[in-house]
Formats: structure tokens, sequence, C-alpha cells
């Protein structure tokens, strides 16, 4: 939608108004002077045609016809720009550029205006007016549902002789049906999508691009960025919908650049949700940081390490790795007496041990690692390999699962 301005030399009159239709100016109040002309009309004379030749000649426009409906009776129609009609002022009011239309209501549309209730307190437009004046608002901008109420604004500015605001009208933010997001439709605001695990940043980021588009169609600002990139002119008219699913993958990417330290402290509580033992929780943060799109997300990423969850067999085929139910009990049967002998359980030496394993039996690391994961995770996806989580829960829990796991294979 686009701002709404009143020309300080187009003031409304009682039967005289200006108003926009379909891009045309209407010239009310005319029917005088056209009743005149009709009633001394001659035969054979099209006493519109002389009407309109006369006022072409007159204003100089040369797109001006008379028209007729029930509600002004004759009138003068300009369907010729705003711009052509009053150039002067034009000139003087682009603030917003190619984003400028005039819009002035018909005068039937403007019904009186209600300033004190019954109560003695103002009403809202009322007050919202001055308010905003003793402010010294210059621009309001705000959704194109309250595009209606600028004029009903712009008569009380006119009565107190103050300057009218620019007004800004943007498209709406709409749900998947394409209704107008709103708390009582059960719709998340910005505190609850907090709540909901995104990060500030993300929402301000995705808000920013809804209704609005940059230049290079790039997608992940900062605040200040954003500022900088804004350009009223990639404003869309159309309404933007709200995709809840864009927005968790944007914060996602937020998540994967915030500075470890913070990334920690703000994941430690969904972590200990779940995991009750004492875990190198850094560690285990710097696991899901690149794996997760919103906080909540962790809990059910990383409860495995606390304990295995029912899983079935069938986790153990695999067919890139080429793996089955039969392949994979022999290899952890193999490789549990390594397990048993290893001692220093951190990431590398283990990697190293049963990388010699699987080059001394002339495997494929996959055909080895992906039953071990199996084992010890119960998931068919974790947030780490085999040996980083063998790191976090231990040789003995290691060495349990793994037991565990040639029993369930062997009694499928």
């Amino acid at each position: 939608a686009a701002p709404v301005f009143y020309p300080e030399d187009m003031k409304f009159e009682i039967g005289r108004g200006i108003t926009v239709r379909e891009g045309g100016i209407i010239k009310d109040g005319y029917n005088q002077e056209a009743d005149k002309l009709r009633h001394a009309k001659t035969e054979g004379k099209n006493w519109l045609a002389e009407l309109e030749a006369r006022e072409k000649e007159k204003t100089g426009i040369k797109n001006l016809r008379v028209r007729y409906n029930k509600v002004f009776g004759y009138y003068l129609e300009v369907t010729n720009s705003f711009k052509d009609l009053v150039p002067d002022y034009y000139t003087r009011k682009q603030t917003l550029a190619n984003a400028e239309r005039y819009i002035i209501p018909e005068l039937k549309e403007l019904e009186d205006l209600i300033l004190i209730k019954s109560d003695g307190y103002p009403t809202y437009n009322f007050a919202n007016v001055v308010d905003d004046h003793l402010m010294g608002i210059t621009h309001v901008v705000r959704g194109n549902e309250y595009l209606s109420s600028a004029p009903k604004y712009n008569r009380i500015y006119e009565a107190f002789g103050w300057d009218i605001p620019v007004y800004v009208h943007c498209p709406l933010i709409t749900d998947e049906t394409h209704q107008k997001l709103s708390k009582r439709s059960g719709h998340s605001s910005y505190e609850d999508l907090l709540e909901q695990g995104f990060v500030s940043e993300a929402i301000v980021n995705y808000v920013a691009l809804l209704g609005w588009s940059p230049s290079d169609n790039r997608e992940i600002f900062t605040l200040s960025e954003l500022v900088e990139a804004f350009d009223y002119h990639h404003i869309n008219k159309s309404p933007a919908v709200f995709d809840i699913q864009k927005l968790r993958w944007m914060n996602g990417e937020y998540i994967k650049k915030m500075d470890p330290e913070e990334f920690y402290e703000k994941a430690l509580p969904y972590m200990k949700e779940v995991l009750k033992k004492d875990y190198d929780f850094r560690k285990i943060a710097g696991m899901v940081q690149t794996r997760i799109e919103t906080f909540p997300d962790i809990p059910e990423l990383v409860d495995f390490f606390e304990e295995v969850p029912e899983y079935d067999s069938s986790m153990y085929c695999h067919k890139k790795m080429k793996t089955t139910e039969e392949t994979s009990l022999t290899v952890l049967k193999e490789v549990l007496p390594v397990l048993e002998a290893h001692e220093d359980y951190t990431n590398d030496p283990l990697f190293a041990v049963l990388s010699a394993f699987v080059k001394d039996k002339g495997y494929k690391n996959g055909y080895v690692m992906w039953p071990l994961r199996t084992a010890v995770s119960g998931k068919q996806m974790t947030p780490a390999g085999a040996t980083e989580i063998m790191e976090i829960i231990g040789k003995e829990e290691t060495i349990k699962r793994v037991k565990a796991a040639i029993e369930k294979l062997e009694n499928r």
C-alpha cells in the first residue's frame, strides 16, 4: 500500500472534494454548471463534448472527461496522474520516489469523527494524533490495514493546523493459509519465538526480509548491515508469508556462527534436560552446534549419551557401508578385544587403534565404524562419529554397550 498525502492547496469542502479513483482525479460539485449547459443545449449539439472542450481549454488538461453517477451527478474526471494536475506539489512532496501514490477518499466515506467519549476521555484516534504531534513524529510506518484510517487522522491534523506526517503502509505478514498473523489465532509473538529457541538476531533478520528484499538477494544480515542495505524501493506490495521452516534454517545459520562459549552457555540447560551424569558438556556442545536449527533440538540429539534407546537391529544394515546384521555381529565380536585392551579413550588414540584394526583386517572404515557407532548410540543420526561418542561415554560404558549390541544381534 502507498503513502497518503493531502495537498495544502486542496482542502476538503462540503460538496467539492477531490478523489483519486482508479488512477484518475474526480472533481465533485460540478452539477450546477453541467445542468446549465444541458438545459441550454440546442438540437444537434453535443453539450457534453462542448463542456469537455471548454474545461480542457480552461485547465490545459487534455485527458479530461465529463462523467455521471448517482452519487456525484455530473463531474469532471481527469485520467492523467496527480503529478500532471499539481506538479509543484508533487515535486515538493516526492519523498518516497516511485513508491509514492496519492489517495484521497470520497467525502461520503469520511464519517463525522468522535473525539471525546461520553466519559470525558478522548478517543484513540484523537489522542493518537495529538500524541504523535507532541512527539514530533514526521513519518508513520505501519501495516496497510490501517490505510483507511489515515484520512481520519489527517482531518484532525488539518483542524489543528499541524503538519501531516508521511505515511508508509507496509504489506501484511500472513501465515501459510494467508491469514493475518494474530496472537489470538495462536501465532507466535517475538517473545514466543525466543522461548522456542530462536535467537534474536535471526528473528530480526528474517522479519526484515518479509515484504522487503535486497538488490543482491542476500539473506543473512547483521542489524547494522540491514540498516545499511535497506532501501524502501524494494518493499513489496503483496502480503508476505511467514514460513517457520525458513526461519528455522536462518536460525541454524546464526547458531553455526555463534561464539562457541556463548553457544555453550545457551545450550547447557537443554543438554542438562536429558543428561544427568558428569559429561564433558563443552565437547558435546561443540558436536551439536552445527547440527541444530533451534536450541530445543538439542535434547533429542544427545539423549543417547545417557542411555541407549530401544532400536531395531535392522539399523546395522547400510547399503553404502555394505554392512548387514551378520557382518556387523562379526565385526563387533572382532573389535571388542581391541577396545577392552585399549586404555586411552580420547578421540585421536581411539581412532588410531581402530584404523590399525581396519587395515589389519582389510576392511573399509565404514564397514567397522557404522556398526560400532550404532552399537554405542542406538541411533542412525548422531552429532558425532563413533570414536567421539566413545570419548564422551568412556571405556566402561563403551564396552558395556558393545556387548549389549552383540547380544542383541545374536538374539534377533
